[in-house]
């Protein structure tokens, strides 16, 4: 059976707080200590997150909100992705 190539991401729950502070959101991952602050358009990102999207939903996210052309979106959407899950902010 092949993979799903458009699966549903979901953000690591465990350890992870964060808060949204006026535009911006801060997380602390309680795993590293590691603290993180995200701008609005990432911010957008983190909390669909939240409840579980494919990244074809985020980039479409990111469209709609921003007016931006979807290949835009796209490398915004995979820089985020890759960056999540460089600090294993993801879940498996």
């Amino acid at each position: 059976m092949a993979a799903d190539p458009n699966p549903i991401l979901e953000l690591r729950g465990e350890d992870v707080l964060w808060r949204r502070m006026e535009s911006e959101i801060v997380i602390l991952d309680g795993q590293s200590w590691e603290y993180l602050a995200l701008n609005t358009s990432a911010g957008l990102l983190w909390e669909r997150l939240q409840l579980g999207a494919t990244r074809s939903e985020l980039i479409q996210l990111l469209v709609e909100t921003y007016d931006v052309p979807a290949e835009t979106a796209t490398g915004d959407v995979d820089a985020f992705i890759e960056s999540l899950r460089a600090k294993d902010l993801l879940a498996r």
